[in-house]
This record gives C-alpha cells, structure tokens and sequence, in this order.
C-alpha cells in the first residue's frame, strides 16, 4: 500500500476529499495528514512545500512552489497551475470542470500515464484542489 501525506493549510478538507475518491474508484492508499516521519510515497503540498521536503512524488501548486522545489527531493514532481509549464492544467471551470495532463506521468506502480483530458466533476473541491487530486488519483493509477 501507498503512502500519501498531505500538507499546508486545509489539508484536512483535502484529505477527506482525497479518502472519498479513493473509495468510490476501490483503489487503496495510506492517506497521512501532515508531515510523516518516514518518506511517503508521495507527498501533496496544499502550500509552499517546506525546505528539503522529500517523496517519490511531490504534488505542488505550481505559482506556490516555483521557489522552494529546487530545495526538495523527488524522483518526479508534479505542479497543478495555469502556466504552461505545470503538469496539470485546468481546460474548463464549466460543469464540475475538467484538466489537461500536459506530459506523461510514471505511475507509483510503474506505469505512464499518457496525456489526456480529466473529467473532475466526481471529484470535490474548488478547481485547484481537484487538479491535485486528479494528479494523486493519477499515480495510483485510480483516474
């Protein structure tokens, strides 16, 4: 079983989202509100993620996290944002929303996921938070 550990100010919210679409897709993980002891699997960061933050995976807001990634440690990370440069991308607001994979993802199994839209109206929260949840679902291969 995986770990996720999810930070920064509202993980709480995210957290309970993130259980819930856990179990209506049948997919497992350990899901860890704050900072564990051990490396987690995959670490989202709600905010800045904190200097030398390390994980498989760290899932950051792309705007929050330009200034202190280059300080953590990941074998991939994934942004959500409006830049062009963030992995996950919102496409539409309309509807539940959805998001753009701009770029293949290696799944925690060892998997890729290709580029595609991401229908996230099944998902809740405002639009950042479901990116980053699509983005975690995505790595579980559970989207």
């Amino acid at each position: 079983m995986f770990d996720i550990a999810v930070c920064g100010e509202g993980s709480g919210g995210f957290v309970r989202a993130l259980k819930e679409a856990l179990r209506r897709r049948g997919a497992q993980a350990r899901v860890i509100e704050g900072m564990p002891a051990d490396e987690p699997d995959v670490l989202v960061c709600l905010s800045a993620p904190r200097r030398g933050a390390s994980a498989r995976v760290i899932i950051a807001e792309g705007d929050a996290a330009c200034g202190t990634l280059s300080s953590c440690r990941a074998g991939q990370i994934v942004t959500c944002g409006l830049s062009s440069r963030d992995t996950v991308t919102p496409s539409s607001t309309l509807r539940g929303g959805l998001a753009a994979l701009q770029r293949e993802l290696t799944t925690l199994s060892g998997g890729v996921a290709e580029p595609r839209e991401l229908d996230l109206s099944a998902l809740n929260g405002a639009i950042e938070q479901k990116m980053m949840l699509a983005a975690a679902l995505l790595l579980l291969d559970a989207f």
